[in-house]
């Protein structure tokens, strides 16, 4: 089992003496270090709202980590979760189950936010936090990185500035969203900021939505070798942003120093200007042992109307 406790006491400020422990998902493996991990943003982004909903969805939720997170720093009366794997999906509820405290917690199977769509679910809050990189129906059966996705279940998806950025799946997201949020609700978003931040705010408020930062931080880039190399090949007409990141930075990243400050997405990019490479650049420093890490932004969006 692995524990989690320092994660929530990170994020949601988990302040009891009991260890937090979960069985881990084939689909997702939680890293030792909690700042290598992208729940403690996601965390970070909804401890801000505070207070409390009625319905909750977290979608692809991995070991569920994050949904406990959700449940220990978050109120929400009923809460749903979703995982492509079934098998993910039943580890994910029994980890959650001593948890839920009697609230109502529904699991489904399925794709993006179609599970929601299908039952006609309506959500106050819809969390997603979603792998980035496509790779062909043969080759996501094989793979164990938590980092892919089967470019199959977005075909019918068509953004070109989102599947040039590797942004596809969160501009699904956005589309479906509507048919799941509630007149006030709002798709909260976990987001890599190797790409331009107005790529980011112009997909968002292109689908209707209204923009809101609410989150961000550094991240030294897990699964570097696979994930580099996939970001290297999609860097044709255009750059990614990496960051090769000095041993001092590393250590305040670990310790949830940099995460503190929260600063404003593009001021905390501007600032990291001097250390700033491209994919092709961050995947030969990687090969020379450099760490590599990359910026957060967990984004609110939520219908204008």
């Amino acid at each position: 089992m692995i524990d989690i406790t320092d994660m929530m006491r990170q994020t949601v400020n988990y302040s009891k003496s009991g260890r937090i422990k979960i069985n881990p998902a084939d689909s997702y493996s939680i890293k030792d270090n909690v700042w290598d991990n992208w729940a403690p943003f996601v965390l970070s982004g909804l401890h801000k709202y505070g207070g409390a909903v009625s319905d909750l969805g977290i979608v692809g939720t991995g070991a569920g980590a994050d949904a406990i997170g959700v449940k220990l720093g978050f109120i929400a009366y009923n809460l749903f979760v979703t995982n492509l794997d079934e098998n993910d999906l039943s580890l994910a509820l029994m980890n959650l189950s001593p948890y839920m405290g009697g609230r109502s917690l529904q699991g489904y199977t399925g794709n993006l936010l179609e599970p929601f769509i299908e039952r006609g679910i309506k959500l106050d809050i819809i969390v997603e936090n979603l792998a980035n990189i496509p790779i062909s129906d043969e080759e996501f059966e094989l793979e164990t990185s938590g980092s892919f996705f089967n470019e199959q279940h977005l075909a019918s998806f068509n953004n070109e500035l989102a599947e040039a950025y590797l942004l596809l799946p969160h501009y699904a997201c956005l589309v479906q969203a509507k048919q799941v949020l509630k007149s006030r609700g709002r798709l909260v978003m976990a987001i890599g900021g190797r790409v331009p931040l107005d790529i980011v705010k112009n997909m968002v408020e292109g689908e209707g939505y209204s923009y809101k930062e609410i989150f961000t931080g550094i991240k030294v880039q897990t699964e570097p070798e696979e994930v580099l190399q996939s970001y290297a090949k999609a860097e044709q007409k255009l750059e990614f942003d990496f960051y090769a990141l000095p041993p001092h930075m590393v250590d305040a990243i670990n310790l949830g120093i940099v995460q503190q400050f929260n600063m404003d997405g593009e001021r905390l990019k501007k600032g990291l200007t001097r250390h700033r490479i491209n994919a092709k650049e961050a995947l030969r420093l990687y090969e020379q042992g450099k760490t590599i890490g990359h910026t957060v932004h967990v984004v609110s969006a939520w219908n204008k109307s």
